[in-house]
């Protein structure tokens, strides 16, 4: 089958009214991007990030910093809709097509593609790209060649054809693909070593300037690959880590776009600035969850595990940290397509949706079982950001009820990406961060052996034997049941903690015109069709 810009659709982790993206009561009916006039070229996009990105190198990090900052600077061979997430549309490929064995996809690339420094785009690019990735040579790291398992050869017969061959089928590789961290990455600066402080793309921008803790600047690509685009002159990343100060350079004018707007200021600006903004609201595919490190004693005990997850009150999570704007869930989005149904999660004990009055005590009684009956010290990570920092506290005082003394040791950006990367704690509270709703996604970066998200560092024959066997089976009802055993399995291991996914809220001034909140913000950074008024 052939697909060709492709209008493939899928089904996403949806709102209950099935839109992927709403804007808030007592706003205008229709968001600003449905009801502007014809967009025009010229003005600058501003908005924030919280933290600087620990480099700029797409193979190795997992931190959206990095997305947020140079996401408008590449391109992929596919990418969601900017203005539809429910669609697959083409981006450096213009069509592509899946053998009916399912075992090999040939993608058509766009002709007169170059890079940022002038070199043209061509088939090698991306097979050096996606060869990297999925098989990285000694010092290079790729937390995503997990992703790509299912390839066993990239060929490039000609300059715009590149084929790939699949050693089983892969229903969901071309929506695995289409994450901005997929970007193709120019052969001849990809070959001098990983690309941390060098940006080169084919992306509607390119980098200007980067001043460490204060801005990231991007500026148009005369030369890109679509006329007509991007339509900003440039775009202003700004640092700034307190989300109260972004609201006031949000109010003032001074930034255009409020990125990551926590849940209480963003019913603010829906009630006091209707007149000057939009606010969009889409349900997160992140979950804050607790990893435990199984490499670190007594965190390889199922009892203390499961010990710990009894001790967190899981609703009082959303009362505290989100005020009631999240969604209790395992491992899958809980609206999505393949998320464990509700008897099934609420089966497994910590995963209700109260705190089982007895909890506290057999937490107790676990852990004395396994041997700690006073408790013990133990080490949680955490970012030092407005997200997961009150996380952590909670954290610190939810299993303090059970005797586990928590150390918080919060980390600045950079710092904790390598403590991530090199699985330097005990218990780390973090995202469980899912790049698309398939079970690929959500499982294949988080619990798969040796994966570059499985935090907790499981490593177990059965669960990467359950992955693999849903991973090509093409019956969609028979890899849903597969899904849900995997996620059961390994819930009912406590082999990581999710909590809560919580809802995503996006502010954006009415000078600002096509600009999607997706449920996951990494699908949707590169920004060449957002312009200004």
């Amino acid at each position: 089958m052939t697909y060709s810009h492709a209008n493939l659709s899928r089904r996403r982790f949806l709102t209950a009214s099935g839109a992927a993206s709403l804007v808030l009561a007592g706003a205008t009916l229709l968001p600003a991007w449905a009801q502007a006039p014809a967009p025009g070229k010229g003005g600058v996009l501003s908005y924030n990030i919280e933290s600087d990105p620990p480099n700029f190198d797409l193979l190795s990090n997992t931190t959206s910093r990095v997305l947020d900052s140079i996401g408008g600077c590449y391109n992929g061979l596919v990418q969601y809709d900017p203005l539809d997430p429910n669609a697959i549309i083409g981006d450096l490929a213009e069509s592509w097509d899946v053998s009916a064995d399912g075992l090999a996809i040939t993608f058509k690339l766009r002709q007169g593609v170059k890079f940022h420094d002038g070199m043209p785009m061509t088939s090698a690019d991306v097979k050096y790209t996606f060869d990297i990735t999925r098989d990285p040579p000694e010092g290079i790291v790729s937390v995503r060649k997990s992703a790509l398992a299912a390839i066993s050869a990239i060929d490039a017969p000609d300059d715009h054809t590149v084929v790939f061959t699949l050693n089983r089928p892969s229903p969901g590789l071309i929506a695995g693909l289409c994450p901005n961290w997929f970007s193709v990455l120019p052969k001849h600066v990809l070959e001098q070593g990983q690309m941390k402080d060098v940006v080169v793309g084919t992306g509607p921008f390119k980098l200007a300037n980067y001043s460490r803790g204060n801005s990231i600047e991007l500026v148009r690509n005369p030369d890109y690959f679509d006329p007509d685009k991007p339509y900003a002159d440039a775009i202003n990343v700004y640092i700034i880590p307190e989300q109260a100060s972004v609201m006031a350079y949000f109010r003032s004018g001074q930034l255009n776009i409020f990125e990551g707007m926590e849940a209480t200021l963003a019913h603010e600006a829906e009630r006091d600035m209707a007149d000057e903004a939009t606010v969009q609201s889409a349900p997160s595919l992140n979950a804050i969850a607790l990893h435990f490190n199984l490499a670190v004693k007594p965190w390889d005990d199922v009892r203390v595990r499961k010990a710990a997850a009894l001790a967190i009150d899981r609703s009082a999570a959303v009362a505290v940290l989100f005020k009631g704007d999240a969604v209790l869930g395992g491992m899958s989005p809980p609206s999505g397509t393949w998320a464990l149904p509700d008897e099934q999660l609420h089966a497994i004990p910590g995963f209700g949706p109260q705190q089982a009055p007895d909890a506290i005590d057999e937490a107790k009684a676990l852990l004395a079982e396994a041997g700690f009956p006073s408790g013990f010290e133990t080490r949680l990570v955490v970012r030092r950001d407005d997200r997961f920092g009150p996380w952590g506290v909670f954290l610190q005082d939810q299993l303090a009820k059970v005797g586990i003394k928590v150390n918080l040791d919060p980390q600045e950006a950079a710092t904790y990406s390598e403590s991530q990367k090199a699985k330097a704690y005990d218990i780390h509270g973090g995202n469980l961060s899912i790049a698309v709703d398939d079970p690929d996604a959500i499982f294949g970066n988080q619990v798969v052996s040796g994966a570059g998200g499985n935090y907790s560092q499981i490593a177990d024959p059965e669960i990467d034997a359950l992955f693999l066997a849903q991973s090509q089976e093409l019956d969609p009802a028979k890899r849903k049941a597969m899904s849900n055993e995997l996620e059961a399995l390994v819930l009912g291991q406590y082999l990581v903690y999710p909590v809560a996914f919580s809802f995503r809220f996006l502010g954006t001034r009415n000078e600002v015109h096509d600009y999607r909140l997706h449920s996951q913000t990494n699908n949707n950074r590169r920004m060449a069709g957002v312009w200004i008024s």
